[in-house]
């Protein structure tokens, strides 16, 4: 590893400490099942970031100011639209539109058919995104690194309305495939770092384009890559894409619907797959990702990989029960 990534390495492991530490002691004392207890551990999360983090300071200054997005200011995008018939496609996205993570937290499309892949949904405005990936991102950076896995990210908007008629979700998930295709080695600096500074769920307007904008120079995106995003260029170009894709995987790829026990199924974030699968992953354990991964890839576990072997990773069609 070079010396500037182990600077990003050395800055994200310090940066994500106190997030950890954090969801660690709440899970020794009886994990999440607790929906109360779940909503208090998100709500330190956040607070300990935006408290510590420096980008935390710019997010108060800019709102300080009015610089709040307008609604005449998105684009129009019809999510009907097939995902195929879209004209503006990302560049660095897999067959299904997803954000494969490279060497040193970059973003690829390339995609690796010798090992298992994890995909994951997720939505920006969504707080329990934000600590799986708060807790998870220093492994995923050296999953892709040790190449063990293909690692896929799909951000959707399914949380818009969450956001006081801002669009945060689709702002937030075209500047990061903004970013994926424009600097893609700074994918996943800059994904963290959106969550890092998200406010709580459906307690304020998301970021601006300033603040997403300023998040991007931060982690060291070009100047008129960021600026792209600061002036809604970002939005305008993959607004539609995200639209498009968002519907896809929530309404109409029956592999992304959790199935009820009476028939019926839903989408919610965050979402994982596993080879295809939607899958019920312990993600608030530590290391919950390299012991699925050391699963997938022992012979006997990845040719019958929903077998009775599984437990904690069991396909969730098959534990999940409705009141």
């Amino acid at each position: 590893m070079g010396k500037d990534s182990r600077m990003k390495a050395e800055r994200r492991e310090a940066r994500l400490e106190a997030q950890k530490q954090a969801l660690l002691t709440h899970h020794d004392n009886g994990g999440f099942s607790d929906p109360d207890a779940r909503a208090r551990i998100i709500t330190r999360v956040i607070l300990a970031v935006l408290v510590a983090g420096v980008i935390g300071l710019i997010i108060w200054i800019h709102s300080m100011g009015n610089d709040r997005p307008v609604r005449d200011t998105f684009p129009e995008v019809d999510a009907s639209i097939a995902v195929n018939d879209v004209s503006v496609r990302p560049n660095n996205v897999n067959a299904d539109g997803g954000i494969v993570l490279g060497e040193n937290g970059s973003a690829t499309g390339v995609m690796n058919d010798e090992v298992p892949t994890i995909s994951i949904a997720l939505d920006y405005s969504c707080n329990f995104c934000a600590a799986l990936e708060l807790l998870h991102a220093d492994s995923f950076f050296d999953i892709a690194n040790a190449g063990t896995a293909n690692l896929v990210f799909h951000p959707v908007s399914i949380m818009d309305h969450a956001t006081g008629g801002t669009m945060f979700s689709s702002r937030a998930a075209a500047a990061t495939y903004w970013v994926a295709s424009q600097a893609p080695e700074y994918f996943l600096d800059f994904h963290v770092n959106i969550f890092t500074n998200i406010p709580e769920e459906g307690l304020g307007f998301g970021l601006t384009n300033i603040t997403l904008a300023d998040i991007a120079r931060a982690v060291g995106v070009p100047e008129d890559v960021a600026m792209g995003i600061q002036d809604g260029t970002a939005m305008h170009t993959y607004g539609q894409w995200v639209a498009s894709l968002s519907n896809y995987i929530a309404t109409v790829d029956d592999a992304w619907q959790i199935q009820h026990t009476d028939g019926g199924s839903f989408f919610g974030t965050p979402a994982i797959q596993v080879n295809g699968v939607i899958t019920n992953v312990e993600w608030p354990t530590p290391g919950a990702f390299e012991t699925l991964i050391e699963l997938l890839t022992n012979d006997s576990v990845f040719d019958d990989a929903f077998g009775t072997i599984w437990e904690d990773y069991s396909p969730i069609e098959d534990t999940y029960e409705t009141e």
